[in-house]
């Protein structure tokens, strides 16, 4: 099983990733064939952390959500600066889990 991440949107293109977790695909979807997504929504903090993560839509539901979640938590951003200041920034993401065959 493989799980990938369509680029990550900011709100104006200026966050840079310097560490991504990826998820672990769930054990029962992987047995039951079950590929799906998940579209997040976070802010990346000034200090570069994920905060207020939450799961805006899924596909099947509920089923990808918690792996999805336990991901981008870890995540790490290179802060947006604005007048040399860091500052926080929303986010949406859509992780895919997809299967290999």
């Amino acid at each position: 099983p493989r799980h990938t991440g369509q680029p990550w949107t900011a709100v104006d293109g200026s966050l840079v990733i310097l560490n991504r977790a990826e998820p672990v695909y769930p054990p029962t979807a992987a047995r039951r064939g079950i590929e799906g997504w998940v579209k997040l929504r976070f802010n990346v903090a000034a200090d570069g952390h994920v905060q207020d993560a939450v799961v805006v839509e899924a596909q099947p539901p509920n089923l990808f959500d918690r792996a999805a979640l336990q991901a981008v938590q870890q995540w790490r951003f290179k802060p947006r600066q604005v007048d040399g200041r860091a500052v926080s920034t929303p986010v949406v993401q859509t992780l895919s889990f997809t299967l290999d065959t």
